[in-house]
């Protein structure tokens, strides 16, 4: 007993040097995910503070935004809450429990830290974007875990024995087998993926030729397909209507399940191409412009004066947009050369003194504005609307259903 006494040191309060920085820091990563949290529950979806040159909108969007349809910036207020009270407990808490204000501090730090990975690498790998806000939530944590893990109390004989910290470390490791799990088995739901607006009976598709007219999502929208950008015939029986940016990352995602449609169905669907830049200085619904969309309303308006040019050209011109080796946009001076190629500087020239592709970019604009939510990408089958994170299999699956076909090949 001797022994061990002698080898046992006794507590020592922290100093302002740790309580002090580790309350603030927590502070401020609960006042970040406060902002997400807010922008996650908003009808617009927008984060304050957001910049254009952030992608924080477009992550909050997608299926790693919430863990079994709960946000998760919710649950990084409430972890960060925890550090930042457990922060300011391990100075001011009575000393019976100082043992749990530390295990809490240890085992909130690795959640952290190992949460701040895991949304890094989904972010970048998965939606090929990051966000400011996200990442600054997660230089947080980092920072968190370095300061309590070097000041506890940590050592044989200490308060946090080697093994109190070994099963903190346990509870932070169920907590992200919780976290991941719930988000690769949770996060695809059909329901979200194609919703309902309307019935096909409230729908109508008359008249032939030029003539033919339709509409779709219980009346929201009628066009003539004769009057836009087609890939396959117009005169097609089933025709679907895909709405887009060409700056969009999952656009392009979108593009090659589209692409597939001619081969799966033969001429009896056709795809109407609605281009809906996501930049501010044409789409008055766009708070702000981020940076990958800077060129979206010049490069759908060139599409469009393609298809006025040339609706022959259309098709290749378009695949030829969402295929750049680097998987970025094209440039305007891109788009406007391989336009000059593929019909002619001349005709070219005419298309774009038209203001025809003006006035349906407002219009697709228009279109798209009237549903809910109003986001790229989405394909409308009639009555049904899928939108992303749905995948290729589900997108098929509402074309097949709604129109009583059958693929030609698998």
């Amino acid at each position: 007993m001797a022994g061990h006494s002698a080898n046992c040191k006794p507590y020592r309060v922290p100093g302002p040097g740790f309580w002090l920085p580790a309350t603030l820091v927590g502070a401020v990563a609960t006042v970040i995910s406060v902002f997400l949290l807010a922008g996650s529950l908003s009808s617009s979806g927008h984060v304050v503070g957001c910049t254009g040159n952030s992608s924080c909108d477009e992550l909050l969007a997608s299926r790693w935004s919430s863990w079994l349809g709960i946000p998760v910036s919710g649950g990084a207020v409430l972890l960060y809450l925890l550090l930042t009270g457990s922060a300011l407990a391990s100075r001011f808490s009575p000393e019976k429990h100082r043992k749990a204000v530390w295990s809490m501090m240890l085992a909130a730090s690795l959640l952290a830290t190992g949460a701040g990975t895991w949304f890094a690498t989904v972010a970048w790998g998965q939606v090929n974007a990051l966000c400011s806000h996200c990442l600054a939530t997660h230089a947080c944590g980092f920072v968190l875990l370095v300061l309590i893990w070097y000041n506890a109390p940590l050592g044989r004989g200490r308060l946090v024995t080697p093994r109190l910290a070994a099963k903190c470390a346990a509870v932070a490791g169920m907590g992200m087998v919780a976290l991941v799990g719930g988000q690769l088995l949770g996060g695809q739901d059909d329901t979200i993926a194609i919703q309902r607006i309307g019935q096909s009976g409230d729908d109508y598709d008359r008249g032939t030729d030029k003539q033919r007219k339709l509409s779709a999502l219980g009346g929201k929208i009628e066009l003539r397909p004769h009057e836009l950008p087609t890939i396959g015939s117009p005169d097609a029986p089933h025709i679907i209507l895909s709405f887009f940016d060409y700056t969009c990352p999952h656009c392009r995602t979108t593009h090659w399940y589209l692409k597939q449609i001619p081969n799966r169905y033969g001429d009896k669907v056709a795809i109407v191409v609605l281009p809906v830049p996501l930049e501010a200085k044409c789409n008055r619904h766009m708070k702000q412009t981020r940076k990958q969309h800077v060129h979206a309303c010049e490069l759908a308006t060139i599409a469009l004066c393609v298809w006025r040019a040339d609706a022959t050209k259309f098709a290749e011109f378009d695949h030829w947009m969402f295929t750049k080796p680097d998987k970025k946009s094209r440039t305007p001076e891109e788009a406007r050369a391989y336009a000059h190629t593929l019909v002619g500087a001349e005709k070219f020239a005419e298309s774009e003194t038209d203001s025809w592709a003006a006035m349906q970019v407002k219009s697709n604009i228009h279109i798209l504005s009237s549903l809910n939510p109003p986001a790229v990408p989405m394909i409308v089958a009639r009555s049904l609307a899928w939108r992303w994170p749905g995948t290729a299999k589900e997108l098929y699956a509402m074309i097949e259903t709604e129109y009583g076909i059958k693929a030609l090949m698998p």
